[in-house]
Parts: structure tokens; C-alpha cells; sequence
């Protein structure tokens, strides 16, 4: 059974690195002021010794040129001097120097006729800049163990042919990219793991494409936490009073004028300044032929909740709930 071994959207977490900077998606991006950033992935185990490992496979932008240096060893003490050197470039030099694999290539085939190959491995990526090229990322890498080869499904007269081996691996590739992408699609479709591009595209499905880029990435999950069933009721009144409670924090009650096809979203208190925004598309995407508009209440104007009053008639939580028998409201009765 193959081993995948995967960097995580957090690159600073897999290895040292000088000349990148962190970005939020967890990216590295070439600094502007480097001409090359040197990448050093952590020691990784196989657990076996003498395996002979698959395949390393980056994703690095395009039309970026860059040098993979890949280190195979059978001792745990490679790696604890590694560790104890003073600089990743350091590290990157002494890698180099040793390494069994050297390529410019994304997709690395980590076994060779005749390659000497170890428990552990690591290792060191030199990205380098051309002229007046910006905003270079490397984004993760993939490494797996032990080799898979379809020749492997084949009689055993075609075994131990390293030729043959290369062959079918170029062939595998398109069918072991799609097997991964199936993987991955329920990672792809839960909102709490999603990265915010999916999150965006998550968003379309529901219809909320013109409000999702005006969303942060946590408020975006809660979109799509309760999005299905709001789809569901878009146009009702409900919809927009728990899409204004959704993104703003605060309760609201629509009021209809009749006769007139408009309609008016009562905000009971005054939203937060980064959430205020949001009434401007929720009122946008009234029903087809309604004309909505968003009144912010301020602490001193009613309304009942019911009835088309004005803006100063609108009576508190409390006073909604008015009984027969009346209601206790600070030693004052309302019957």
C-alpha cells in the first residue's frame, strides 16, 4: 500500500526556508527584495530500511526556474546533524552535496536502476527569479513510498525492468492524479476544511456569488453552514432577517407596506462598522419586482414588529409580548 505524505497548507510547518516570506494561504512567496529563496523540507521516515521511495511532486508556479536536491540515508544521525547545522543554507549546501537526485522537474521519480536509497529522506529547493518576475509562491509538495508501478499488475516476465518501470510510470500518472482528486473531494466539500478558494466556489453553488468576496473566511463558513437551508427560503421573510442576523449580529423584522410592493428591514440596533456593508446587498438582492430598503433603529425609535407604523413606533422585545394580563416592565404594568 502506498504511503502520501503531504506537506499541509502550512509550508513554514515542513522545513526551514530563507528568502520567503509566509503568506496567509500558507504559501511561500518569494520576497522582493530576493533573488532566490532556498527551501529545506524536515527529515521524513519511512520506517524501512533500504525502501525504495516513489515519487516527489511540488506545486511551484509556472515558467519558474528552480533546482530539487533530494537526500536518501539509512541513519538517524544525518538527520540530527542536519538539525544541529546554523543556517538552512547551510543545510541546503551540505544536501546538495550528497544528494541522489538531482532535477529541475515538479514530478520526480525518486527510483533508478543502480540508485542507492535509504530509510530517511530530505530535501532542499532552490527557487530563483528572473528578471522583473513577481509574486513567485511554492505552495506544497507531495511525497509517497514505496514505488508503485503498474508493471507490478503484469505477468512476472515483465518484473525487474527498470525501462519498462519508467514507461508504464508516465502512463499511471494521468490515473493516479484523478484517483487523488477523488480523494480529496469530501475535504473539498466540508466547509471547515475547505480553503477559501473552495469556500468561494461552494458559495456560487448556493447562489452567493456577488456577496462572497466581500466576506471573510470565517464569516464565509457560516454562510455555508446555514446556506442550504436559506437558499431554500430565499424571498420569504425569514430569508432576510436571518441572513441580517447571520452577518450582522443583529435582529431584524421586515415590514410590508400593502399594496405597494415595497418593504422595509427594520434593524433593531446599529451593526458593527465592518458588518454595515452587508445590508447593501442583502436589500440588492430583493425578490424580482420589490423595492427593499434597510432602516438601522436607533435606541429611542419603535416599531412593533407587526404593523406599518413609522419609524418612531416600535415596541421592545418585552413589550411584544404583552399579555391579557398585561406585563411587568420596571414596576410599570402594560395592559
Amino acid at each position: 500500500m502506498v504511503t502520501r505524505i503531504l506537506s499541509g497548507k502550512a509550508m513554514y510547518r515542513s522545513g526551514g526556508q530563507n528568502g520567503f516570506l509566509n503568506e496567509q494561504s500558507g504559501a511561500l512567496l518569494l520576497a522582493e527584495d530576493a533573488e532566490e529563496g532556498i527551501f529545506v523540507s524536515r527529515p521524513y521516515d519511512s520506517g524501512v530500511q533500504d525502501i525504495e521511495w516513489g515519487k516527489l511532486t511540488l506545486d511551484i508556479d509556472d515558467n519558474v526556474p528552480f533546482l530539487v536536491f533530494v537526500l536518501f540515508f539509512s541513519k538517524a544521525q544525518t538527520a540530527k546533524r542536519l538539525g544541529e547545522m546554523e543556517s538552512v543554507r547551510e543545510q541546503y549546501a551540505f544536501i546538495a552535496a550528497h544528494a541522489a537526485v538531482t532535477t529541475s522537474f515538479r514530478d520526480v521519480l525518486l527510483y533508478r536502476d543502480g540508485m542507492k536509497s535509504g530509510r530517511f529522506l530530505q530535501f532542499g529547493i532552490k527557487v530563483m527569479r528572473r528578471e522583473a518576475e513577481a509574486g513567485i509562491r511554492f505552495r506544497g509538495y507531495e511525497i509517497t513510498f514505496p514505488k508503485e508501478n503498474f508493471v507490478s499488475y503484469l505477468p512476472a516476465i515483465y518484473q525487474n525492468n527498470p525501462q519498462l518501470e519508467r514507461y508504464m510510470a508516465v502512463l499511471q500518472e494521468p490515473y493516479l492524479a484523478l484517483e487523488r482528486q477523488i480523494e480529496e473531494i469530501p475535504a473539498k466539500l466540508d466547509r471547515e476544511l475547505a480553503d477559501r478558494e473552495q469556500l468561494m466556489r461552494l458559495a456560487r453553488w448556493l447562489g452567493y456569488e456577488e456577496q462572497m468576496n466581500t466576506l471573510d473566511t470565517e464569516l464565509l463558513r457560516k454562510l455555508l453552514a446555514q446556506g442550504t437551508a436559506l437558499a431554500a427560503r430565499k424571498g420569504t421573510t425569514t430569508y432576510y432577517t436571518e441572513l441580517v442576523k447571520l452577518l450582522t449580529e443583529r435582529e431584524a423584522v421586515l415590514v410590508e407596506k400593502s399594496g405597494t410592493r415595497k418593504c422595509t428591514l427594520f434593524i433593531r440596533r446599529e451593526p458593527e462598522p465592518d458588518k454595515i456593508k452587508y445590508l447593501a446587498w442583502i436589500t440588492d438582492n430583493a425578490p424580482l419586482g420589490i423595492t427593499m430598503k434597510a432602516v438601522v433603529l436607533k435606541p429611542d425609535e419603535r416599531l412593533d414588529g407587526a404593523c406599518f407604523l413609522d419609524y418612531t413606533a416600535r415596541l421592545s422585545e418585552k413589550e411584544c409580548m404583552i399579555t391579557a394580563d398585561g406585563i411587568n416592565i420596571d414596576g410599570i404594568v402594560l395592559v
